[in-house]
């Protein structure tokens, strides 16, 4: 009994002596570390860069070889001397703490720009969420003020978690090619894309079907000498879609062959004389099209937003612009505009047309993904259908997914989908989702919200945001978050790792990191010039 009193002393002893070692050392790493440089200078554009340790400048010579010192002289070459950058970064920072100083900081210095590099630490640290609308700004343990933790425990889940960084060596390994930003707007090579067949989906309430039963009908009937039946069905197609759309161009020609065969010359010249009116229409649709996508990519959103307003209108069949207006409405924080644009897009696209069709479903699934998961998650199971694939269904399906059960999922599935291996593909999916262990599943959640709370924040202030991955190769999943989040919101993403990577294979020999895995000089040079350029275009 004595011995195991004494064994539990000297259990109890050496724990508190470490955790002492632990605070001793971690107060003064606090009062001998950089403390954030959030000042800026008046009358000149700012970039926030805010983050941990890589954005601190850890493992570099000096602060001014940080990557928020090299981006301010890379800005100021490429731009001129008005620009300057503010560092927020502070090692051991998690989206939470990004999250929390952030109000003060860009009411303070009104950044034109926000650069965010974080997500290693909420690895290992599972911070708690913060919600904006609760949180107190004044209450905030301001960026640099010592914060007291258990030291012990923070050693433990860092030794649980798994490695947040790999070596150069085996990124070049890695067949994991990371997360994919863009998406091809053309089918896959095994699924070509049919000429003008209905969609091999069947879906009773989709209003397409109908629409294509016409167009069939009445092409038999044309080829088989009843004419009135023909004219019929023709005219049927008509009456249900819009004038302007493609499927009323089809009508028109058919209808001017089977006046044609009734030596009809009048009816004929009527309907070549439409056709042609229409050919106007859609090249004006185009061009609006095309400007408004020029806007969008040049950054200016609230320009492409305004255009994409006053075209929809004059071109209510054009879903290209709906959707875009759609996508444009929802980061601008009107939902009930967007699903109705996105409602717009859905109706008037052409189904046959895999590519461009997956892009409105897509979008109809994040417009929806808070308002409606049921819609939101049947354009999912239809984009998926018409060739997304199984990386980019996995993508957007794990936000909704944790509202049904298997047997929910897969009655939904049997709804939607018609394909059998597409549903085996989509149980599939969803399998692999569900079996994340619990504790990832809560960090992925929270990383998001705190994410999305900080490009609203910026937005509200006026200010473009820019996130930036770590530089490494690496399988991490806030590396592939926080790239999904920059697709799906318009941010800028600027993938480090593989600018980083290219100069590795360019210099074989050159050095970017410190043993302890962060960057050195020219690693942190090599995160300014990427996130410089970046920010050039942006702003230009």
């Amino acid at each position: 009994m004595r011995r195991a009193r004494r064994i539990a002393l000297i259990a109890i002893a050496t724990i508190v002596l470490l955790e002492v070692s632990l605070q001793i050392l971690a107060v003064g790493f606090w009062l001998f570390a950089a403390k954030p440089q959030v000042t800026a200078e008046a009358g000149r554009s700012v970039v926030y860069c805010v983050g941990d340790s890589f954005t601190a400048g850890l493992g570099a010579s000096s602060r001014e070889e940080s990557y928020p010192a090299q981006l301010e002289r890379h800005l100021r070459a490429k731009l001129g001397d008005t620009w300057s950058v503010a560092n927020g970064g502070f090692p051991g920072n998690s989206s939470r703490e990004v999250l929390g100083e952030l109000d003060a900081r860009i009411d303070t210095i009104e950044p034109t720009v926000v650069c965010v590099v974080v997500g290693a630490n909420d690895d290992w640290k599972l911070p708690e969420p913060l919600s904006l609308e609760d949180h107190d700004a004044s209450e905030w343990v301001a960026p640099g003020d010592f914060r007291f933790e258990c030291r012990i425990l923070r050693l433990l889940r860092t030794a649980r978690s798994r490695r947040p960084f790999v070596t150069s060596n085996e990124a070049t390994d890695s067949k994991d090619p990371g997360p994919r930003t863009t998406t091809s707007e053309q089918p896959p090579p095994d699924m070509p894309k049919p000429k003008r067949a209905p969609i091999e989906t069947g879906h009773p309430r989709d209003r397409n079907n109908e629409l294509f039963g016409f167009e069939r009908s009445a092409r038999t009937a044309l080829g088989a000498g009843d004419l009135a039946t023909a004219e019929r069905d023709t005219q049927r197609l008509l009456d249900a879609v819009g004038p302007d759309s493609e499927l009323a161009a089809i009508a028109w020609r058919l209808l001017a062959q089977v006046l044609s065969k009734r030596n009809e010359k009048p009816g004929v010249d009527e309907a070549l004389a439409t056709l042609r009116r229409m050919a106007n229409a859609r090249e004006r649709a185009r061009i609006a099209e095309e400007t408004v996508d020029a806007w969008f990519e040049s950054g200016r959103e609230q320009e492409a937003l305004a255009l994409a307003r006053q075209h929809a209108p004059r071109f209510a069949d054009s879903a290209r612009l709906h959707d875009k207006r759609a996508f444009l409405e929802l980061q601008h924080g009107d939902p009930a505009a967007a699903r109705q644009a996105s409602d717009r897009a859905i109706a008037t696209g052409d189904p046959t047309d895999r590519g461009r069709y997956r892009g409105y479903l897509r979008t109809r699934f994040r417009v929806y993904q808070k308002h409606d998961k049921d819609v939101a998650l049947d354009a999912l199971l239809r984009a998926h259908e018409l060739g997304s694939t199984e990386a980019d269904t996995r993508m957007l399906l794990q936000f909704v997914v944790w509202d049904y059960d298997r047997a929910a999922f897969e009655q939904r599935v049997a709804r939607v989908v018609e394909s059998e291996r597409a549903r085996r593909e989509l149980v599939r999916v969803y399998e692999s989702i569900v079996d994340l262990d619990e504790t990832q599943r809560r960090k992925e959640s929270v990383y998001r919200t705190h994410l999305e709370q900080v490009i609203w924040r910026c937005r509200r202030t006026g200010a473009k945001v820019v996130f930036a991955s770590y530089p490494h190769q690496q399988r991490s999943w806030y590396r592939r978050l926080a790239a999904t989040i920059a697709d799906e919101t318009g941010v800028a993403w600027v993938d480090t790792a593989d600018a980083l990577a290219l100069r590795i294979r360019a210099e074989p020999d050159a050095d970017f990191f410190v043993a302890d895995g962060h960057c050195n000089d020219a690693g942190y040079g090599v995160m300014a010039e990427a996130i410089g350029n970046t920010i050039v275009t942006i702003t230009r």
